[in-house]
């Protein structure tokens, strides 16, 4: 077998160091979330995957903390995730005798299907599901049950960040482990005293183009 070395990877201090570069976490604005609630806060993930280091060393210490559970396959919800399960199954794949597969769900107006003849690949098997960021869990709550739908064994959900305060047991599953854990508040539309004040919400990040196209900016509640 042919060995040509992996990238350096780095340890998770000098990772916060580089997010805090990279601009993940950005705060004192106002967006609109994905669940379609607003908040102060937005850990933008997207600036993370490009950079294969701090997403390969991202994955190699979440990956250690799966160790002694067996892990199979790897299941993500795509798109992003599909990074991920590639250098999770990387990492997790310590024996030549057993090879962890990375696989992933795609999205359709149904919630998620495991395609291409993946559903077949998981039966049977001991399947970490990973996701970027963990808000409400709703995401990975549904490939949960598609892969357990398809003779799957759940053993644990892996995140990049958790900024729900999400649970192992929210998500029905033995373990939940995360690289970073954020308590970033977030309001319902209704009652978002962002909107209250007026404040213009952020059309670069999140999902604010959406909301503002249908909605317009808020006005200043009386």
């Amino acid at each position: 077998m042919l060995d040509i070395g992996l990238i350096q990877l780095l340890e998770p201090e000098e990772i916060t160091a580089r997010l805090a570069e990279l601009q993940v976490l950005v705060r004192n604005d106002h967006f609109v979330y994905a669940a379609g609630d607003h908040g102060s806060a937005y850990f933008a993930k997207d600036l993370i995957l490009p950079h294969t280091e701090v997403t390969a060393s991202i994955c190699y210490h979440l990956a250690q903390t799966c160790r002694e559970d067996r892990i199979e396959a790897v299941v993500a919800p795509a798109t992003a995730g599909i990074g991920l399960t590639q250098w999770l199954a990387w990492f997790l794949n310590t024996s030549p005798e057993r090879e962890v597969l990375a696989l992933y769900a795609e999205k359709t107006a149904d919630g998620f299907a495991l395609q291409r003849g993946y559903d077949k690949l998981i039966n049977g098997k001991r399947v970490l599901v990973a996701e970027d960021v963990l808000t409400t869990g709703s995401s990975v709550v549904k490939v949960i049950d598609l892969v357990r739908q398809h003779g799957g064994e759940v053993t644990s959900v892996v995140a990049i960040c958790n900024r729900g305060s999400i649970t192992a047991e929210k998500l029905g599953v033995p373990f939940l482990r995360s690289f970073l854990d954020l308590d970033l508040s977030r309001y319902p539309v209704a009652s978002c005293p962002l909107c209250a004040e007026g404040r213009l919400i952020n059309t670069s990040l999140g999902h604010g183009t959406t909301y503002v196209a249908a909605h317009g900016q808020p006005s200043p509640r009386s």
